[in-house]
């Protein structure tokens, strides 16, 4: 915004102001220096009834009119603000000042074709108006135009080179386009003109963090902390960047400071939950999850009922999806995973609903389809496992083992083989496939082959042993191995 200067003045004299208003409100001197008093010191709403009664009085002059519009903008009456600059425009053209303010507002109020054409009046009279090359330069990234605002924030410090906002917005824009290394070189050209940036140490942070340089990431975000601790938003970041560093404690211990500052924003419960689930603490990410459950996208709900679902913790699933059956919130994932946890607790009329809505969906999502596959698995309706899973997208381990489990009850056992073989071929680490290929060699009386299988399942993380109480001859095939 362009403004006059303000100017400063101690308790005596804004007294002494105030009488002089009072017996002359006319008197533009004073009359200005004591809206500029006013909106100096954020007190905008007596600023602006000042400008708004000079104006009734000199409606014709551009330095009221010029303040009055700029005091409204900062007081957020953007709807006066445009009015009052649209009126310098036609007041006065040719000065810079109307358009680049009437710009600013409108891109604002998201006006972004009308802030160009304000712009590009401002760049028609000044062509080398830095203000302006900026403004145009956050017009293009407002409508997503990144590399088109990068040329405009570069020019603006050409025209200037000590513009600390162009390099800053130009260091910002490179973030969008991935230029994590010229975007770090960008944002130490705005600390050269301005060595305690808070927000420059703290996007620098954000860049070494994208590019995993995780022990740079961690010392600018902590000299970003050494200027502002108020930030939780930066708390979150440091947590993150300890979680990669695998310091769970620093990490743990930052996202609760988040949440001390913040509890009601997402971002560091998030953490949290993701920090538990890292550290296997199964019932803190439950309590996080439920902790902010209202604030989560249904994306993440689904996604935390999925987790819980593979990890075989049906009463956390449940206790989830309880709270999620009180907010009443719906979704094919979410739906999906209602639809099993239904089915489990012994209310099957309400899972075969959702499941014949599931069913009906013309391009059900990967989670869904696994979801009907659980389903019919349950019902052992082992073709329909088959027919679900072909058509998921991107598999997991989790959705590959109902495969093979399907096949292989269906005593399809060539193709059970041949399925878990090629799997194991990439994924040489599955304890998964290694068992169910241990359980294919054991009813094919290929002892000798089911042991080789069943230890490389044991070595590769294999622990539930009580899924051997159904399985007779691997069984003791198993206590054969000495323990």
């Amino acid at each position: 915004m362009s403004e006059t200067a303000l100017t400063p003045v101690d308790p005596q004299e804004f007294e002494r102001l105030k009488k002089a208003y009072a017996k002359a409100p006319s008197d533009i001197e004073t009359a200005t220096k004591l809206a500029h008093y006013y909106t100096d010191r954020n007190n905008i709403g007596e600023g602006i009834k000042i400008y708004k009664a000079l104006k009734e009085i000199y409606p014709q002059d551009y330095s009221i009119l010029l303040a009055y519009g700029n005091a409204c903008f900062g007081g957020g009456d953007l709807k006066t603000a445009i009015t009052i600059f649209k009126q310098l425009t036609q007041l006065k053209p040719s000065r810079v000042e109307g358009w680049n303010n009437l710009g600013i507002t409108q891109l604002t109020l998201n006006k972004n074709e009308a802030a160009k054409k304000s712009f590009s009046k401002v760049l028609d009279l000044e062509p080398e108006n830095h203000g302006a090359l900026l403004n145009l330069g956050n017009y293009y990234s407002n409508i997503d135009n990144f590399k088109k605002a990068l040329e405009f924030f570069k020019k603006a410090t050409i025209v200037r080179p000590d513009f600390i906002d162009a390099w800053y917005n130009m260091g910002n824009t490179q973030i969008q386009l991935e230029l994590y290394s010229e975007a770090i070189a960008t944002y130490e050209k705005a600390l050269k003109y301005d060595p305690k940036f808070y927000s420059v140490y703290k996007n620098i942070g954000f860049a070494y963090e994208k590019m995993e340089h995780y022990d740079k990431a961690e010392k600018f975000y902590s000299q970003a902390m050494g200027i502002d601790k108020e930030d939780h938003t930066l708390w979150v970041n440091l947590a993150n960047v300890y979680a990669k560093l695998l310091e769970y404690d620093k990490a743990k211990k930052h996202y609760l400071a988040a949440v001390k500052m913040a509890p009601k924003e997402p971002a560091a419960w998030l953490g949290l939950r993701e920090l538990s689930l890292e550290k296997g603490d199964i019932q803190a990410y439950v309590k996080s999850t439920l902790a902010i459950l209202h604030r989560l996208k249904k994306s993440e709900i689904a996604e935390s009922l999925k987790k819980m679902r593979q990890l075989d913790r049906n009463e956390d699933t449940e206790k989830i999806m309880q709270a999620v059956d009180t907010l009443k919130v719906t979704g094919d994932e979410i739906d999906g995973e209602r639809m099993l946890v239904y089915l489990r607790t012994n209310r099957e009329d309400k899972a075969q609903l959702l499941m014949r809505r599931l069913r009906n969906l013309a391009n059900p999502s990967d989670q869904v389809l696994v979801c009907l596959a659980e389903y019919s698995m349950a019902e052992e309706e082992y073709a329909k496992v088959i027919h679900y899973c072909t058509l998921i997208k991107n598999g997991e381990t989790y959705d590959r083992k109902l495969l093979w489990i399907a096949h292989i009850e269906k005593r399809e056992l060539t193709e059970a083989r041949e399925l878990i073989e090629n799997y194991l071929v990439d994924n040489k680490d599955c304890f998964e496939g290694w068992y169910q290929l241990a359980r294919l060699k054991a009813m094919t009386h290929s002892k000798r082959q089911a042991k080789e299988c069943l230890l490389r399942a044991i070595e590769t993380g294999f622990t539930d042993f009580e899924l051997l109480d159904t399985e007779k001859e691997l069984k003791k095939i198993y206590k054969s191995i000495p323990q």
